[in-house]
């Protein structure tokens, strides 16, 4: 792709994996515009981004029609990250998460449709599956998701698909497994106390100070954790490689961990063995028990390869929570 011809469009691009992949194509220098209404995106995670040529940021939300149809105009690709994340909070407000997500979706995929747009990227999620019928979960798996979160992607999948069936939009779905890194960060309280997030940092922030992890369940809980870095790369093939349109991929890591021992590797690499033990709390409404993904699809049709270890992981996004701690 010449960075001369493409324009890119990244809803939810001050978000986590947005954040991550909005600098990856400026670093290619692409042209991007980032779409975000600032609900779960942070302004500072694009703040040192205002002054680049190739950056422009529309403030505004995707469950409105005219802000997305403004939003794709002159868009050569979009990759739809918009949504609110997280199988808790959707627990919490099914009605707001599924009018965000499916909605979104819809509004994303009818501007690209009238626009041309070239390729639309889905980040979708593992939380379509629900629990597993069979380990290494391919995908042609049943979906039973098990949260209004899982159900909304896998709605907005849906039309994904449609939309490519009925008026040929170049749809890709990428159904993400567990995510860290940096950009990603816990969320607290007025107090400062830590209210929710993802698994990694919540843990990350307890032992890094001098307090136990909090582990929901038992602790027998196994997922394959993927750096961003790792999620970022899929998506750029999932750009790049021509001929996979109206296709969905699994894209994780190969490590599976529970989080009963992911919370002593946390402990151990932050040098507390012996100090501090983890501590349990009632399991969470939604949860599942186990996910593991096979990636051989990602791997033959796109080319995808994990490449960053789960130690090596934690300690990159331990480095980068320092350097900015410091911000």
């Amino acid at each position: 792709m010449s960075s001369e011809e493409k324009k890119f469009l990244v809803t939810g691009g001050a978000g986590f994996i947005g954040t991550n992949l909005v600098r990856r194509l400026l670093a290619r220098r692409f042209f991007v515009s980032v779409l975000d209404n600032f609900v779960t995106g942070k302004r500072e995670n694009i703040r040192d981004l205002r002054g680049n040529e190739n950056f422009k940021l529309i403030e505004g939300d995707v469950r409105n029609k005219r802000t997305v149809f403004d939003a794709v105009q002159n868009m050569d690709v979009v990759v739809h990250c918009a949504a609110i994340p997280g199988v808790d909070e959707s627990v919490k407000n099914p009605i707001t998460t599924s009018d965000v997500i499916i909605r979104g979706t819809l509004n994303v995929l009818e501007a690209a449709r009238r626009e041309n747009v070239e390729k639309i990227v889905f980040a979708s999620s593992a939380a379509v599956y629900g629990s597993e019928v069979y380990p290494l979960i391919d995908e042609e798996h049943p979906k039973n998701p098990l949260s209004p979160y899982g159900t909304s992607k896998l709605a907005a999948e849906g039309f994904c698909v449609v939309f490519h069936r009925l008026y040929g939009v170049p749809t890709v779905c990428l159904r993400y497994g567990s995510s860290y890194g940096p950009y990603q960060c816990v969320a607290r309280s007025h107090e400062g106390k830590v209210i929710g997030g993802a698994v990694i940092p919540r843990f990350v922030d307890r032992v890094i100070n001098n307090l136990p992890p909090v582990i929901e369940g038992d602790g027998g809980q196994s997922r394959q954790f993927i750096y961003v870095e790792d999620i970022v790369t899929a998506t750029m093939l999932a750009i790049e490689i021509e001929g996979i349109s109206g296709e969905a991929f699994n894209i994780s890591s190969e490590e599976e961990i529970t989080i009963k021992d992911l919370a002593y590797l946390v402990i151990r690499i932050v040098g507390k063995q012996g100090e501090i033990e983890p501590t349990y709390a009632p399991p969470r409404p939604g949860d599942i028990k186990r996910s593991t993904l096979a990636i051989e699809k990602a791997r033959r049709m796109i080319g995808f390869y994990p490449r960053i270890k789960l130690e090596d992981g934690i300690k990159e996004y331990m480095e980068w929570l320092k350097i900015n701690a410091r911000k």
